[in-house]
């Protein structure tokens, strides 16, 4: 069984896209995905 960790700076829509994608074609459950994210700067 695998496991995935995503790491993420500052990119919502690639992680986004990244995590939908692994979902989608690949052999993994959602709960095996771990992400671990830094947000900078200000949100508009």
């Amino acid at each position: 069984m695998a496991t995935i960790i995503a790491f993420s700076k500052d990119r919502p829509l690639q992680l986004h896209a990244y995590l939908e994608s692994i979902l989608l074609y690949g052999d993994i459950k959602q709960e095996l995905v771990n992400v671990i994210y830094l947000q900078t700067g200000n949100i508009s």
